[in-house]
């Protein structure tokens, strides 16, 4: 996971998270990579990349559609549906400091 400010309006952040699935017995291996865009109403610094609201709340909106798409696409495939784990973005985020 990963985040930067919009360079251009400095008014919002991006941020990046990727999956990597893979079963050797199964033959597969799934890659996901993802970019989403939040917008701001006033201008933000850097240190904002360090505030709850990118490290835990973004996070959390943005994994269930991750979760719901890599599950989606595996049952289409004919695989066993693949269904990720919740994440505790708090938690997680505690656990880094």
């Amino acid at each position: 996971m990963n985040a930067s400010i919009d360079q251009e309006t400095k008014r919002g952040f991006s941020l990046y998270m990727g999956v990597k699935l893979s079963s050797q017995d199964k033959g597969f291996t799934l890659e996901l990579n993802s970019h989403s865009k939040f917008e701001t109403e006033s201008e933000i610094e850097e240190d904002y990349l360090n505030d709850g609201m990118v490290t835990v709340n973004a996070p959390a909106i943005v994994f269930p559609f991750i979760r719901a798409f890599i599950n989606t696409v595996s049952t289409n495939a004919g695989y066993n549906p693949i269904i990720l784990p919740a994440i505790n973005f708090v938690a997680l985020n505690q656990s880094k400091l």
